[in-house]
């Protein structure tokens, strides 16, 4: 079906010698326009079997020779339906089938006009239609993608991998982009890398991951060779792994025999990676103490030129909130005190300050910390005592198996009583400190050029006090010529404005 031609004359002939018979010859001039077709949509109103009014829209097609509706309005209406088979074929004979159908009285929305037709029941009758073809089969789709929405499915693993990237954006390691800032250009390409959350269900604190690769930093592709260094590096670990003496991993923290237990927590960061390492002390009734390593996380460093090493250790620091938090509320009954430790002066500084003080990178992170920390105590503690340091610089599979400082944490964890800095050193030169900068803005009223004479300008402005005098005192106007005491008074404020 094609749009209406448009008529662009029209004439009737006629003749007049014959009275009985008239012939009537109609000219018409065509002109084809465009070929969409409009069909045209309607308000109806429609009642149920209990008397509810249902406004629908309904599709008119003048070229259809029968009428349908569809399965949800019909269940609304909860009206009667008997069966009705019909095979319904439209272009290239694609064929749909109906089985039932009903008899349903519309009603104008504007007029009395109502009338009773007969509908066969589909479940759908049109959709939205594309304005412009493309062939699918051209777009190139990457294969054993699953697009399906994975996480209506499973609201719990939506939540576990929200909670991943939310950490990941707070620490740094990603950032949210706004997609608009690419559409429409053309000189610009972005990618869109479809991945799926890996998942590992033998872990407790973080069950989805994600792995780098080092490769990326010198921008090295799969198929190509590594450069030397990194081949050593690579090489120096594979044997260490292997040449790697085994060890136990204690478990037992020992709470039944505790009289008091302390959970200590560690965060180090570099220019590689950044982490956090938490401890359990456990003192004895007979006096003995026993350290243990309970639980530690470990970060890539993003490769943003933004991220100093006071940011990095910044966000050990909240990586270690995070971790302590957790360990916190699992162990809350058995736990008497929590320490938290950082070797970075700086952030024990920003930790210190209030956060609308310093800028918004650090000021986030720093208001997030202390919202969370609030009951623990900060301290400092040397670098060389910090078992997180391990983490932040790497070492060895076989320096690893054997470090006292990462599995028993600092030695002064064995000793009766704690001795740690609290107190935390001014520092004299803060960084990520916002500069705040005083000034005055000094109006300038442009009357004080116009006149080169001082009394005319003394006049001037003793009428300007006179009218904003007036306008304030209605009651008490001053009518006549200025006074003395108006000129002075006009005197003084030129002198004051132009000072």
């Amino acid at each position: 079906m094609e749009s209406n031609p448009a008529i662009k004359s029209q004439g009737v002939f006629q003749d007049k010698n014959d009275n009985e018979s008239q012939v009537q010859l109609t000219l018409c001039n065509n002109n084809k326009g465009n070929t969409n077709v409009i069909l045209p949509v309607v308000k109806i109103g429609l009642y149920s079997s209990d008397g509810q009014l249902f406004v629908v829209k309904g599709l008119l097609d003048s070229g259809s020779q029968l009428s349908f509706i569809t399965d949800e309005l019909y269940k609304k209406l909860k009206i009667s339906s008997f069966p009705k088979s019909l095979s319904i074929f439209g272009i290239t004979k694609q064929a749909s089938k109906t089985q039932m159908a009903v008899h349903v009285k519309i009603y104008s929305c504007t007029s009395s006009y109502n009338t009773e037709i007969l509908c066969s029941i589909m479940t759908e009758i049109t959709n939205n239609l594309p304005t412009s073809y493309f062939d699918k089969n051209e777009i190139s789709l990457p294969k054993n993608v699953n697009l399906k929405k994975r996480f209506k499915r499973d609201p719990k693993l939506f939540l576990q991998y929200k909670e991943f990237i939310d950490e990941y954006a707070t620490s740094g390691d990603a950032k949210m982009i706004d997609l608009k800032e690419y559409e429409g250009k053309m000189d610009t390409t972005a990618y869109f890398l479809a991945h799926h959350p890996v998942i590992r269900n033998d872990k407790r604190t973080t069950q989805i991951r994600v792995v780098f690769d080092e490769s990326v930093v010198p921008k090295i592709s799969w198929d190509e060779t590594l450069p030397p260094d990194l081949y050593d590096m690579w090489k120096t670990f594979a044997e260490s792994l292997i040449s790697m003496p085994s060890f136990e991993i204690k478990r037992d923290l020992n709470f039944a025999e505790a009289e008091t237990t302390d959970v200590l927590g560690f965060c180090d960061a570099s220019n590689v990676a950044y982490g956090c390492a938490i401890y359990c002390r456990v003192i004895k009734k007979g006096g003995s103490i026993l350290t243990n390593l309970v639980c530690s996380k470990s970060r890539i460093s993003p490769i943003n030129e933004k991220l100093t090493i006071p940011r990095a250790e910044l966000n050990s620091a909240l990586l270690l909130t995070l971790l302590i938090v957790k360990v916190h509320k699992i162990l809350s009954r058995f736990i008497n005190n929590v320490y938290i430790f950082s070797d970075s002066w700086v952030v024990l500084s920003w930790l210190k300050l209030n956060p609308y003080k310093l800028n918004n990178y650090v000021a986030n992170r720093v208001s997030k910390i202390n919202g969370l920390t609030k009951n623990f105590k900060w301290n400092f503690i040397e670098s060389n005592q910090n078992p997180s340091d391990l983490i932040s610089r790497g070492t060895t599979p076989k320096t690893l198996a054997n470090s006292r400082l990462w599995w028993e944490g600092p030695e002064f964890l064995t000793q009766p009583h704690l001795s740690m800095q609290s107190e935390i050193e001014s520092l004299e030169n803060i960084p990520e400190v916002k500069s705040y900068v005083a000034t005055t803005k000094a109006e300038y009223l442009p009357v004080l050029t116009k006149f080169s004479n001082l009394q005319k300008l003394q006049r001037v402005i003793a009428y300007v006090l006179r009218f904003i005098h007036n306008t304030k005192n209605k009651r008490e106007k001053l009518m006549r010529n200025l006074t003395a005491g108006e000129l002075d008074n006009s005197l003084n404020m030129t002198i004051k404005l132009e000072q």
